[in-house]
């Protein structure tokens, strides 16, 4: 896992970037299957525990799937990632990364709430205020071989 910028400034957008290489054959892992409706869950939290977002990343090339997300503070984060491969069963890839900057003055909503903490945690099948939802286009997401085939 990577992020692009290498090292993100807190409150910029930047891109977290998973590579996926089959151990093995050394060649990207193109198998993955659906599960809980997604290809892979993503959970991002900061190392203090008042970051939380549970994203679902998109496939943009074979082995690479990508989110867009944005830090509010900086420090250190750790991004936990859940994928199913075909044949292989469940797989999680953990890792850490370093946001930059200086934190942001927290704007308040309605509630009194910083914004983004009250329903921004939740996933885009389940919630509009998904953070998953400020990724990339929906247009830029390229299926995997045989995504699609109906499954009994």
């Amino acid at each position: 896992m990577e992020t692009v910028p290498a090292r993100p400034e807190a409150g910029a957008d930047f891109t977290l970037r998973l590579d996926l290489i089959d151990g093995s054959t050394g060649r990207p892992v193109d198998d993955l299957t659906v599960h809980h409706e997604a290809l892979a869950h993503v959970v991002v939290t900061s190392a203090d525990g008042r970051y939380f977002r549970h994203v679902h990343p998109l496939r943009t090339a074979p082995g690479r799937l990508e989110v867009r997300l944005r830090a509010d503070r900086p420090g250190r984060y750790l991004a936990h990632t859940e994928l199913e491969r075909e044949d292989s069963g469940g797989q999680l890839l953990t890792t850490g990364f370093e946001v930059g900057g200086e934190a942001p003055a927290v704007a308040k909503t309605g509630t009194g709430d910083p914004a983004g903490v009250a329903g921004g945690a939740g996933c885009r099948a389940c919630s509009p205020a998904c953070p998953s939802r400020a990724g990339p286009p929906r247009s830029s997401w390229i299926p995997p071989p045989g995504y699609g085939r109906g499954s009994a």
